[in-house]
Protein backbone atom coordinates (compact mmCIF):
# COMPACT_ATOMS: atom_id res chain seq x y z
CA UNK A 1 0.00 0.00 0.00
CA UNK A 2 1.16 3.63 -1.04
CA UNK A 3 1.82 5.78 1.98
CA UNK A 4 -1.36 8.51 2.08
CA UNK A 5 0.65 10.64 4.61
CA UNK A 6 4.19 12.49 4.92
CA UNK A 7 5.63 13.16 8.01
CA UNK A 8 8.49 15.32 7.68
CA UNK A 9 10.50 15.91 11.06
CA UNK A 10 13.56 18.47 11.12
CA UNK A 11 16.03 17.48 13.28
CA UNK A 12 20.03 19.34 14.59
CA UNK A 13 21.64 16.89 16.69
CA UNK A 14 19.03 14.93 18.52
CA UNK A 15 19.17 11.55 18.05
CA UNK A 16 17.53 10.60 21.90
CA UNK A 17 14.07 12.32 21.27
CA UNK A 18 14.18 11.45 17.32
CA UNK A 19 14.73 7.54 18.47
CA UNK A 20 11.70 8.35 20.93
CA UNK A 21 9.25 10.03 18.23
CA UNK A 22 10.29 7.14 15.39
CA UNK A 23 9.64 4.42 17.99
CA UNK A 24 6.11 5.92 18.79
CA UNK A 25 5.36 6.42 15.23
CA UNK A 26 6.07 2.93 14.30
CA UNK A 27 4.08 1.17 17.48
CA UNK A 28 0.99 3.44 17.25
CA UNK A 29 0.76 4.71 13.62
CA UNK A 30 -1.73 2.65 11.77
CA UNK A 31 -2.61 5.14 9.14
CA UNK A 32 -0.27 4.39 5.98
CA UNK A 33 2.29 6.79 5.94
CA UNK A 34 6.47 7.41 5.62
CA UNK A 35 8.26 10.35 7.46
CA UNK A 36 11.27 11.93 5.85
CA UNK A 37 13.57 12.62 8.44
CA UNK A 38 15.48 16.33 7.43
CA UNK A 39 19.04 16.52 9.21
CA UNK A 40 20.25 19.74 10.00
CA UNK A 41 24.22 19.03 9.78
CA UNK A 42 24.24 16.94 12.81
CA UNK A 43 27.05 14.18 12.81
CA UNK A 44 27.50 11.37 11.13
CA UNK A 45 26.13 9.65 14.24
CA UNK A 46 22.83 10.75 12.65
CA UNK A 47 23.45 8.71 9.00
CA UNK A 48 24.66 6.01 10.54
CA UNK A 49 22.09 5.09 12.61
CA UNK A 50 19.08 5.78 9.97
CA UNK A 51 20.32 2.66 8.46
CA UNK A 52 18.44 0.66 11.09
CA UNK A 53 15.11 2.13 10.46
CA UNK A 54 12.57 0.72 8.42
CA UNK A 55 12.45 1.48 4.72
CA UNK A 56 9.42 3.68 5.02
CA UNK A 57 11.88 6.01 7.40
CA UNK A 58 13.95 8.10 4.77
CA UNK A 59 16.56 10.34 6.23
CA UNK A 60 17.47 13.42 4.10
CA UNK A 61 21.02 15.44 4.56
CA UNK A 62 21.56 18.13 3.28
CA UNK A 63 24.87 18.56 3.74
CA UNK A 64 25.57 21.66 5.52
CA UNK A 65 23.58 23.64 8.46
CA UNK A 66 21.44 25.40 7.11
CA UNK A 67 20.51 27.41 9.50
CA UNK A 68 17.00 26.78 10.94
CA UNK A 69 16.30 24.17 14.12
Amino acid sequence: MNPTLTIAIPTWHNMSQLSDCITTLINYTRFPYQVMIVDNGSDASMAENSKDWPNYIHYVDPGQNLGWM
